[in-house]
Parts: structure tokens; C-alpha cells; sequence
């Protein structure tokens, strides 16, 4: 398994060329000879690279005053549960990239 880092802003990349990047690279990396699958992900399990995180509203919960309700997440690509050997225990792993 061969995990990379990449950060394109500070290499003047858009948030529409970064996604560009990302589908070619993805693309280019599965044609690679003995490759035998390809995934993406926006944090690595377990890295020190920080988090992602945003607020969430949950339908029929109201917060106490001045709380808020807030989530980690991560963005993955296809096979990213598989390749990383972590079963899913209930429901679906998303969809995959057509």
C-alpha cells in the first residue's frame, strides 16, 4: 500500500482544478502495471494532518442556546473501506464514481 499527501493550494490550484487534479490522478494511477486498486481520501485514519468538520442539524432536536452540533467527516473515493480493511457494519459504503 503506498499512501500520499498532497496539498495543491499553495501551488496556486482552484477548488475546480484541485477536483480535476484528483479525477486525473485517479484515473492515471489505476493504469499503473500491478496496481491493483485505487482510492482516495480527503484524511487519513489515524494521520496528524488535522480534520474536517462542520455543523449538523438533526430533525427534531433543538439545541440549548449558544450549542452547536457539529460532526467530523471524511470524504472518500471508491473501494476506500475495502482497501483499508474497515468493515461496514450498517449501510452502504456511498456510491461510486461513474
Amino acid at each position: 500500500m503506498l499512501l500520499a499527501t498532497l496539498d495543491l493550494f499553495p501551488n496556486g490550484y482552484t477548488p475546480g482544478d484541485k477536483t480535476d487534479f484528483f479525477a486525473q490522478l485517479y484515473d492515471r494511477l489505476q493504469t499503473i502495471p500491478g496496481v491493483e486498486a485505487v482510492t482516495l481520501g480527503r484524511r487519513v485514519p489515524l494521520g496528524l494532518g488535522g480534520r474536517s468538520s462542520t455543523s449538523i442539524a438533526v430533525d427534531g432536536y433543538e439545541p440549548p442556546p449558544e450549542t452547536n452540533v457539529w460532526s467530523y467527516y471524511n470524504q472518500v473515493g471508491p473501494n476506500f473501506f475495502s482497501m483499508m480493511k474497515i468493515p461496514i457494519v450498517q449501510g452502504r459504503s456511498g456510491y461510486e464514481i461513474p
